[in-house]
């Protein structure tokens, strides 16, 4: 079976594999690991975690093998309500994950086999509206209350990624660097450079979705200074090579739940 990884605008990245094999990293998105077959095990900050559905919180280190067994991932955007909603009800603050009882949902099974039977957007949709309601979490929109929090999110989902220096961003609202640096980092629990390293990324993911674009192309345009430069910063947020996910994946690009 090849990945199969889905691009959803700002809210998550999520795949359905038997193939990772990462070394250890962190990153400031949350990720949901969901053993579709049987129980997954785990290395978190150590410590060998086994569960069949588990929740690991932002910037906890961790790595990840599937063997053969496949498994749902899914790197959650940490300013959203769905981030939030996984945050209060499942990860343990001082361990820094959690491990969700989940019982045999027949819905979900279903909606999960009807995906793989169509590998549409309508059918990814449904798998995962089935597996939330199942986990009670919410996914509706994000919880950022600061307006100028709320336009600069909303500017880099648009930008065309030529500058994203904190000086040209903190303009935007009229604030010193220093001061919107920590508006930001309080709204949203995490520093604005890495959100800016996280909005590259998925920029990055967007073009080579495209299939128009070569590593490189993708680099430059989504602002990073070269190749390697791109290559290393997904290296250290997922523990894998671009490369390697590019050549042994399918992709398929769904509408983000919710906008800013």
């Amino acid at each position: 079976m090849e990945v199969i990884l889905l691009i959803i605008s700002n809210n998550h990245i999520s795949s359905f594999t038997n193939s990772i094999q990462s070394n250890k990293h962190k990153h400031w998105m949350l990720q949901l690991f969901i053993g579709i077959e049987d129980s997954l095990n785990i290395t978190i900050d150590g410590n060998d975690i086994e569960g069949k559905c588990i929740i690991v919180d932002s910037n906890i280190e961790h790595c990840f093998s599937t063997g053969e067994k496949i498994c749902f991932t899914m790197l959650i955007e940490p300013t959203s309500s769905l981030a939030l909603s996984f945050k209060s009800k499942y990860i343990d603050k001082i361990k820094g994950y959690g491990i969700i009882d989940i019982h045999n949902n027949k819905h979900t099974q279903k909606e999960y086999i009807n995906f793989f039977k169509n590998h549409d957007e309508k059918s990814y949709l449904n798998f995962t509206n089935s597996m939330f309601e199942c986990l009670n979490v919410t996914q509706d929109n994000y919880t950022v209350v600061d307006k100028r929090i709320h336009k600069i999110m909303q500017r880099l989902n648009e930008c065309d990624c030529h500058d994203h220096s904190i000086k040209k961003i903190s303009n935007m609202v009229f604030l010193s660097p220093s001061r919107v640096s920590h508006i930001f980092k309080e709204q949203t629990g995490m520093p604005l450079k890495s959100y800016i390293l996280l909005h590259k990324i998925q920029k990055a993911y967007f073009l080579l979705l495209s299939g128009k674009y070569s590593i490189t192309d993708a680099a430059m345009m989504s602002g990073f200074d070269s190749a390697s430069h791109l290559a290393y910063t997904n290296k250290c947020m997922t523990g894998m090579n671009i490369s390697g996910i590019l050549k042994n994946s399918k992709f398929l690009k769904v509408s983000n739940y919710s906008k800013i």
